[in-house]
């Protein structure tokens, strides 16, 4: 190779495989790739994702004090 490929801007990268369209073409990846990107890919997704337990909890809170706030004031106008 010309370069390690993760020292490689993006254009460079693009470059690389437009020349070597044939070598790519041609060879079979290993066994375990699909895996190894399967692993990859679930691992980027977990770390993209954001947890909504967070919000659902502080809307609860807000709706049992709102209730609770409403129910008190209720019963004093009563």
């Amino acid at each position: 190779m010309e370069k390690n490929l993760k020292k490689m801007t993006e254009e460079e990268l693009f470059d690389f495989i437009r020349n070597h369209r044939e070598e790519f073409d041609s060879q079979i990846p290993d066994k375990e790739h699909e895996e190894k990107f399967l692993v990859k890919l679930g691992n980027a997704i977990k770390k993209a994702m954001v947890s909504i337990v967070p919000h659902l909890v502080k809307a609860v809170i807000i709706t049992l004090v709102d209730w609770g706030v409403s129910f008190v004031l209720w019963r004093i106008f009563l």
